[in-house]
C-alpha cells in the first residue's frame, strides 16, 4: 500500500527514520554487510573456493537434490493436513491447531533427537537409508510451516467459487479445478520455505553423517580454515533463495492486500474420514514422542533385563526439573528478553517499511528475506569476525566474551517473521485513519504509538511469541556464537544427541516439547484475535 504525500512528508520531517537506519546500521549491519564484505573482498578465499570447487559442486549438487526431495514430499502432505483442516468437519479442531502450532515451534533439534530414539542403531551414517531418514525428519519439521502458509491461502480463496463448482462435482473435483489453481503463489512459497531448515541448518544432517552445505561452513569453521573463504561457500545459495523469497512474498502480499478472511466452508459433513487422515498424519509426531518417553524409562535390572519403568521415567523427569530448573527458567527470561527486543526492532522497521517508497520498502523485504535464509553458521562467523577484535575501548571484546553476542545472534534470526507479521497488518490499516491524525497534528511516534499499535495489538503479540519460540530453539547460530559457560538448551540437546539418547537427554527434550506446547497454546488463543484484526483493518 503507498503512504500518502502527507505520510511520507511527516516521516521526512522528523526523526523517526534516523532511530530506524540507525538500528540498521547497529543491529542488522552485522548479518549482512559484513558477511558480504568478508567473504567477496577476500582473493584468498576465491582461490581457495576455486581450487576446491570439484568437491564443492558434488556437496552442492546432493545438497540439492535433498532439498528438492523434502519440498517435494512435504508440500503435498502439507497441503493435506491444511485441507482437512479447513475444509472438512474433524474432531477436536482446536486441539488439532494446538498439536500443529507446537510442532511448528519444537527446535529442530529435538525432531533429530526424537527421531534417533526410533532410528538408533537401525540406520547406518552416510548411506541411502540414512539420507532418506533426513528426509523424513526434515519433512516432518517443515509440514506445519507448510500447512500454516497454506492454510492463510485456503482461508483467503474464493468461496463463490468453490461452492458453485460443488454443485457440478465432488469435493475432490472443487480442490483440482478451483482450489489449487488459486493456491499456486502459496505453494510455491511453500516449497520455498520447506527447503531453507536444510540448506540453513545442519542438526538433522549431521546426525546422519550427511554433508550439505551447512555443514561444509560449520566444518570449514571447526577446522580453523579461512573465515572468509567459509563465508563466501554459502553466498551463492543465500543471494539465489532471497531474490526468489522477495518474489513470491511481494506477490503474495499484492494478491492478499484487499482480501478478507472468509468463513470456514466445509466440502462434506462427515467427520470419520477426515479425523482418521489427520490421525495417520499425526502418527509421525507421535511415534517419536513415544520413543522420547520410552528411553526416559528404561532400566536394567540386577540380570541384565531392560524394561521400562514408570518410576525411573518420573525420576529422569523430576530430576532434569530439580537440577535444571534454573537453567529452563534462565533460558526462557533470555529468550523472552530476546523476542521483546525482536519484535520492537520488527515494529520499527514494520512501520518505517508502512510509510516508505517502492525502493525502501523492497529494500527493507529484501533485508528480512536476506536474514531469513542466510545459514545460521555464517551469521555466527560473520559475528565472530566483527566483534573478535579489540576496537574502541574494547567494546567489540566485551560483546564477544559475553551472552550479548548470543543475543544479537538469535535477534538477527528471529527478526524476519517478526517483520512480516508486524507489516502485514500495517500494510492493511485505513491509510484515511492515519491522514486524519496527521491533519490533527500527531507526528510519526504518535501514529505508532496512539494510533496503530492498538489496532495491531494481537499481531504485536503473535510477533512476541513467535520470536521467542525461535530464540529458544535457535541452535546454528548460537553453537559458534556461544561463550564457554553459557548453558542453552538448545546445545545441550544438541551435545547429548552425539552421545546417545539416555534418559536424561529424553527428559531435556520432552521439557522443550512441553514449552513448545505452551506457546502453542497461547498462539491459538491468540489466532482468532489475530484474524479478526487483520479482517477488520483490511
Amino acid at each position: 500500500m503507498k503512504p500518502t504525500t502527507s505520510g511520507r512528508r511527516l516521516f521526512a520531517d522528523h526523526g523517526f527514520r534516523f532511530v530506524v537506519w540507525g538500528l540498521l546500521l547497529v543491529i542488522v549491519a552485522p548479518g549482512v554487510l559484513w558477511p558480504i564484505g568478508l567473504g567477496v573482498g577476500d582473493a584468498d578465499a576465491w582461490a581457495m573456493v576455486r581450487d576446491d570447487w570439484p568437491r564443492l559442486r558434488s556437496l552442492l549438487s546432493s545438497t540439492i537434490g535433498l532439498a528438492f526431495a523434502i519440498a517435494a514430499i512435504a508440500v503435498p502432505i502439507g497441503f493435506l493436513a491444511a485441507t482437512l483442516l479447513l475444509r472438512f468437519r474433524v474432531v477436536f479442531r482446536s486441539l488439532w491447531h494446538v498439536g500443529l502450532v507446537a510442532a511448528l515451534f519444537t527446535p529442530l533439534v529435538v525432531y533429530a533427537d526424537a527421531w534417533y530414539a526410533v532410528l538408533s542403531g537401525l540406520v547406518p551414517r552416510g548411506g541411502w537409508a540414512a539420507w532418506w531418514s533426513a528426509v523424513a525428519i526434515h519433512v516432518m519439521a517443515v509440514v506445519p510451516w507448510v500447512s500454516i502458509l497454506l492454510g492463510i491461502g485456503l482461508s483467503t480463496s474464493r468461496a463463490d467459487l468453490e461452492e458453485a463448482a460443488l454443485l457440478d462435482t465432488g469435493p475432490l473435483g472443487v480442490l483440482r479445478r478451483i482450489t489449487l489453481p488459486s493456491l499456486w503463489p502459496m505453494l510455491a512459497a511453500s516449497a520455498l520455505l520447506a527447503v531453507v531448515p536444510v540448506l540453513t541448518e545442519m542438526a538433522i544432517t549431521d546426525l546422519f553423517g550427511l554433508r550439505t552445505y551447512a555443514e561444509e561452513v560449520y566444518t570449514q569453521f571447526q577446522s580453523g580454515a579461512a573465515e572468509a573463504a567459509t563465508v563466501l561457500l554459502a553466498l551463492p545459495i543465500t543471494v539465489v533463495l532471497t531474490v526468489l523469497l522477495a518474489v513470491v512474498v511481494e506477490t503474495l502480499g499484492r494478491r492478499a492486500r484487499g482480501l478478507r478472511a472468509s468463513p470456514r466452508r466445509e466440502l462434506t459433513q462427515g467427520r470419520l474420514i477426515p479425523t482418521l487422515l489427520l490421525v495417520s498424519l499425526a502418527a509421525g509426531y507421535l511415534l517419536p514422542l513415544g520413543a522420547l518417553g520410552r528411553q526416559l524409562g528404561l532400566t536394567s535390572s540386577p540380570s541384565g533385563e531392560v524394561r521400562w519403568s514408570s518410576p525411573t521415567a518420573w525420576h529422569y523427569l523430576a530430576r532434569e526439573l530439580a537440577s535444571g530448573w534454573s537453567t529452563i527458567l534462565a533460558n526462557l527470561a533470555g529468550s523472552l528478553v530476546t523476542a521483546l527486543g525482536v519484535t520492537i526492532v520488527a515494529i520499527l522497521l514494520a512501520w518505517h517499511h508502512r510509510w516508505s517508497g517502492e525502493v525502501t520498502r523492497a529494500a527493507l523485504l529484501g533485508l528480512a528475506c536476506w536474514l531469513f535464509v542466510l545459514p545460521g553458521p555464517v551469521l555466527g562467523v560473520g559475528l565472530i569476525a566483527l566483534f573478535n577484535r579489540p576496537g574502541y575501548l574494547g567494546i567489540p571484546g566485551l560483546i564477544y566474551d559475553s551472552p550479548a553476542i548470543v543475543f544479537l545472534a538469535q535477534l538477527l534470526r528471529a527478526l524476519p517473521l517478526a517483520f512480516l507479521i508486524t507489516s502485514s497488518v500495517f500494510d492493511r490499516m485505513d491509510r484515511h485513519l492515519f491522514d486524519a491524525a496527521i491533519v490533527e497534528g500527531a507526528d510519526a511516534w504518535n501514529l505508532l504509538t496512539k494510533v496503530a499499535l492498538w489496532p495491531a495489538r494481537h499481531a504485536v503479540g503473535l510477533a512476541v511469541l513467535v520470536s521467542w519460540a525461535t530464540s529458544l530453539a535457535e541452535l546454528s547460530a548460537t553453537k559458534i556464537v556461544a561463550p564457554p559457560g553459557l548453558d542453552i538448551l538448545s546445545l545441550r540437546v544438541f551435545s547429548l544427541l552425539h552421545v546417545g539418547t539416555g534418559s536424561e537427554q529424553a527428559a531435556l527434550a520432552l521439557l522443550l516439547i512441553g514449552c513448545a506446547t505452551l506457546f502453542a497454546t497461547a498462539v491459538v488463543l491468540l489466532g482468532d484475535r489475530f484474524r479478526s484484526t487483520t479482517s477488520h483493518d483490511a
